[in-house]
Formats: C-alpha cells, sequence, structure tokens
C-alpha cells in the first residue's frame, strides 16, 4: 500500500510547487507572470462607434505588422497563424467605456499585439505590438482614439 501512494503523494508534491506562481502551470513549463491590459475608449473613438479590439500572444511580430487591415478583419487566424501562440481576446469596445484584462502569458509569448477595427484608421495605426519583456511588470494601456490607437506602459 504504500508504494501505492508514494506516485500520487509525488504528483500531489509537483502540482502545489507548480500552482505557486498563483496560476497552473503544466509540469516542466515554466510560470509567467500576467500581463495587466487596460483598453480605453476616447469620446470621440471610431467616430462615435463602438469597435471591436483584439489582443492577442504572439511569437513573433512580422506576420501581424505586415498584413493588410483588410486581411487581418477577415482572415486573422490564417494570415496570423504561425505567430499567435494564444487565443485571441476579443472585445466589443464602446466610446467613453475602460475594460481592464488580466492575461496570462504563454510560455512562448515574446509580443503583445493589438487592433481595432476602426471605420477610417490611419495608415498602419490601427494596429500595435509591445514586446513583453519591455512590460517589465508595468501594465499596457491601449487608448482606441477617433481614427488610431496608442500603446503606453505604467
Amino acid at each position: 500500500m504504500t508504494l501505492s501512494r508514494a506516485p500520487l503523494g509525488v504528483l500531489m508534491l509537483a502540482l502545489i510547487v507548480t500552482v505557486g506562481c498563483g496560476r497552473l502551470c503544466p509540469l516542466g513549463l515554466g510560470c509567467r507572470p500576467s500581463v495587466q491590459v487596460t483598453v480605453e475608449g476616447s469620446d470621440d473613438m471610431n467616430l462615435g462607434q463602438a469597435a471591436t479590439v483584439v489582443v492577442v500572444q504572439l511569437a513573433g511580430s512580422a506576420e501581424f505588422q505586415q498584413t493588410p487591415v483588410e486581411r487581418f478583419w477577415t482572415d486573422a487566424a490564417g494570415s496570423l497563424r504561425a505567430d499567435v501562440v494564444d487565443r485571441k481576446r476579443n472585445l466589443l469596445l464602446f466610446p467613453g467605456e475602460s475594460v481592464g484584462l488580466d492575461v496570462p502569458l504563454h510560455d512562448d509569448a515574446r509580443f503583445i499585439g493589438v487592433a481595432a477595427n476602426l471605420r477610417h484608421p490611419h495608415t498602419d495605426q490601427w494596429r500595435s505590438r509591445v514586446a513583453v519583456d519591455d512590460l517589465d511588470g508595468r501594465a499596457a494601456v491601449i487608448r482606441i482614439e477617433s481614427r488610431r490607437l496608442t500603446v503606453a506602459l505604467r
């Protein structure tokens, strides 16, 4: 009986150790902290209309930065397939609204990409990305304005 309980005890100990950082981490993988992301809409964002905002974790940012706006919104999964390491977070943001997100980082995430589906965006200002290494415990604040989005670290 003692032999059959030993492997269970070892498994329980391993599980307790991997949960120590505040979230359940698969065995054998490092535990990374979550990133705090706040998405704010200005009162005149998107010409006074709501906008879809996407937050995605990326292993690389080349495809994200090069994908044309039309293709991104019609086939983001296909156009970003090689770079996406964790599921997208989609939200519908209204003018004057602020939404906070807690984003647990995937082990392979090197960038957080953000895109807003704006009616008439300034060229390539409908998206942005920030390197995970640049966050260094700081929160990312995404501001959606009339025709662009900006990212600031706090």
